[in-house]
């Protein structure tokens, strides 16, 4: 029986090895003319720059039963992810199921099915599936902050279309936004640009790539959190915990600047945000080459960005790392009613059961539609919704309406968030009803490792040939950081 998967990135590619795996023929519709997503950084299409590096730690943002190249440093850049991503895509023989440069303009039910119809090379298509997996994935649509961008008489770029520094040489240049892609963009400003200004409405938690000796989410995400469940939803509560340990851990944001303070009165009564970033973005901030401003940018005028305050900054070039939304303009009408779809909404753009189905839309599944810190979310989200849409997910429909109506309440009152879900807990959700047990005892004794990084190399240590690839990520891992040693 065929599956269609529309997307062409890490998604789609996770989503047709599950399906392969569950006895599901691929049927991929792919709307660039290569496969890789964002990773590609094609210019005209929503991706990445050739200089970044990946935030996770590459063993935690493996595919489970791929092991990555231990020379491919621990935050790989576009390039090694597209050799990975080539090398999975080889190991499952996915690429005869790819069908690229074709466009997906709608999908609708059909008498029980569903209608799929896409463009390639200038003509129509339409066929009907009884299954399809929509993996366009989150980073689909760039987000701004402002309304009325054509005003400004420079330039915009955003993390989605940026490529090259040389836009910032000899220009003002404002970034709007202190999250990961905003302090990415300034930091690449520096060295041309005439004067950088970073602009944000609130200070976040700031924490280097490196903690305690090691990649930060090794440190965040080891075994011994699968013995810390907690509710899957951002809340206060899971949000404070996460605060009060990380404060502890990477110390107080005005260390780095004094307009980074955060006001300790407000832990536990409001949501904070966290960013990763190098040790030489916060030295540039320390010495004055990026300027830090607090404030929020509500407009553009001709010359730069207009602040809720009225302020006026001046600018050549405006940098934004204002995020990205899911795009879903190719659903029907009923489609985007039954999931309540609103691009609109930053938070939630779709309501469903942990953002993966909904039980009004059978053989229907999303995978990327919520983008994880937490490692292999690409492949339990597409397990999660392939067990689903062939019935075999073994959790009851009581559940299943308990999780949508968890979504509708984030909507409505999980404000100031970057995510709907924490990102620890929504892991150890997906184990749950995956029913994915994880055996540290066995960890600790057979790989000679004590409390290391959740990799999914050992989300399925019982697969055929599961043990050598965990034995070589665990050697490596022995010398790189004997932290993690049994014996250290």
């Amino acid at each position: 029986m065929e599956v269609c998967i529309i997307g062409g990135g890490l998604s789609a590619v996770s989503s047709a090895k599950i399906c392969k795996d569950h006895g599901l023929v691929p049927f991929i519709l792919n709307k660039s003319s290569a496969l890789g997503g964002v990773w590609k950084g094609f210019e005209g299409e929503v991706g990445v720059w050739p200089s970044l590096r990946c935030l996770n730690e590459k063993h935690l943002f493996s595919f489970s039963d791929y092991l990555w190249n231990l020379d491919d440093p621990d935050h790989p850049n576009p390039f090694h992810i597209l050799n990975y991503m080539n090398g999975f895509i080889e190991k499952h023989d996915l690429s005869q199921y790819f069908h690229n440069s074709c466009e997906v303009t709608r999908l609708e039910r059909s008498d029980g099915d569903y209608k799929v119809t896409w463009t390639h090379n200038g003509q129509t298509h339409e066929r009907i599936f009884k299954y399809v997996v929509v993996s366009t994935g989150r980073y689909s649509k760039i987000n701004y902050p402002f309304p009325n961008p054509e005003i400004f008489s420079g330039e915009i770029v955003h993390g989605g279309n940026y490529r090259n520094a040389s836009i910032f040489k000899d220009k003002k240049v404002v970034a709007v936004g202190l999250s990961m892609t905003a302090s990415e963009l300034a930091f690449d400003a520096v060295p041309l640009a005439q004067s950088v200004t970073q602009v944000f409405k609130r200070p976040y938690i700031c924490m280097k790539r490196c903690m305690q000796g090691a990649p930060f989410d090794m440190i965040l995400f080891r075994t011994s959190i699968i013995n810390q469940p907690g509710s899957a939803l951002t809340d206060l509560e899971n949000n404070n915990f996460f605060n009060q340990a990380f404060l502890q851990m990477v110390g107080k944001p005005e260390n780095f600047h004094p307009l980074w303070k955060i006001d300790e009165s407000i832990l536990g009564k409001e949501l904070l945000c966290a960013k990763a970033a190098d040790d030489e973005y916060y030295d540039a901030v320390a010495e004055g080459k990026i300027i830090q401003h607090k404030g929020q940018v509500v407009k553009v005028y001709e010359h730069g960005v207009i602040l809720e305050d009225g302020t006026q900054l001046e600018a050549d070039v405006i940098a934004v790392g204002a995020g990205f939304q899911p795009d879903y303009d190719y659903l029907s009408d009923e489609i985007k009613a039954t999931i309540q779809y609103d691009p609109k909404e930053k938070l939630l753009a779709t309501i469903m059961c942990r953002s993966i189905f909904h039980p009004d839309l059978p053989r229907l599944c999303f995978v990327g539609n919520f983008a994880s810190a937490a490692p292999g979310h690409h492949e339990l989200q597409a397990e999660i919704g392939v067990k689903y849409m062939i019935g075999t997910l073994d959790i009851s429909n009581e559940e299943i309406w308990r999780c949508v109506k968890d979504e509708e309440f984030a909507r409505q009152n999980v404000k100031g968030s970057m995510s709907p879900y924490d990102f620890k807990n929504y892991l150890l959700d997906n184990f749950r009803m995956l029913k994915i047990d994880i055996n540290i005892e066995r960890i600790e004794n057979e790989l000679g490792l004590k409390d290391p990084p959740l990799v999914p190399y050992l989300y399925y240590m019982d697969r055929p040939g599961q043990m050598e690839i965990c034995r070589a990520w665990a050697e490596d891992l022995k010398i790189k950081y004997p932290m993690f040693r049994k014996d250290n």
